[in-house]
This record gives C-alpha cells, sequence and structure tokens, in this order.
C-alpha cells in the first residue's frame, strides 16, 4: 500500500483545498469469542475513485464492541471515496458500518449491516463525501 502526503502532486492549490472528514463507526454485537474481534480500516486517500492510494486509519477506538476512525480527505470527492473494512468475530456476529461526511453538514454516506457467517469478513464500500 502506498501512502503519499495528502498534499503531494496537488500544486499550490493544496494549501486552499477543500477537506472533508469521514468518520467511521463499525459496531459488532454477539461477538462471545475467546479471541478479541479485530478491525482495520483503509481509506482512498485521493478520492478519486481507483483506489490507487490508500491509507490505513491507525488511529481506531475501541470498546471491544464499537470501532470509531476518521480520515480526512483533501479537495473534494466528485469521483467518490472507496473504503475498505476488514474485521475478525464470532460467527454468527451481527456487525453495522456506518461512514458519515462532514461537508455539507454531517450525514451519512453509507450504511450497511449484516450477520458474520465465517470467522472473518470485509466490506468494500463507495460513497460521495
Amino acid at each position: 500500500m502506498r501512502s503519499p502526503t495528502r498534499a503531494a502532486g496537488r500544486g499550490p492549490s493544496a494549501a486552499h483545498a477543500t477537506t472533508t472528514t469521514l468518520d467511521f463507526e463499525f459496531r459488532l454485537t454477539g461477538h462471545r469469542g475467546k479471541a478479541p474481534a479485530r478491525v482495520r480500516i483503509w481509506v482512498d486517500v485521493n478520492a478519486d475513485g481507483k483506489m490507487a492510494y490508500d491509507e490505513e486509519i491507525t488511529d481506531l477506538t475501541s470498546d471491544g464492541r464499537v470501532w470509531r476512525g476518521r480520515s480526512e480527505l483533501l479537495g473534494d470527492s466528485a469521483e467518490g471515496v472507496g473504503f475498505l473494512v476488514r474485521f475478525e468475530a464470532e460467527r454468527g456476529s451481527r456487525w453495522r458500518l456506518l461512514v458519515c461526511s462532514s461537508l455539507p453538514q454531517r450525514h451519512v454516506v453509507f450504511e450497511e449491516k449484516d450477520r458474520l457467517l465465517e470467522d472473518n469478513g470485509r466490506v468494500i464500500g463507495w460513497c460521495k463525501a
């Protein structure tokens, strides 16, 4: 995975670019496994729709049932923003992923929920931030 500096290659306009914040919330219920559940999230940082540069959100907060993380994207996301969420939990656990954008005001841009049929899963998503 390549993680460029967010302003790299954007020219002089990068200093004046709009910043969009995406807030991720992954909620897990029914996990009673011996091993703790794990969640990882990657975001397309240049928001061009190609996922050529993705970056992991490494500062996720968690209480063991809810994981939260934030990604800031420079510029608009007219092409959309891709993301990948990978998780490990007990089979049969229920999960819910909620993604909110800060522009023009906070609103939900992606929501999905399901039940885990294996001991791991992933969500590949796309939204207009």
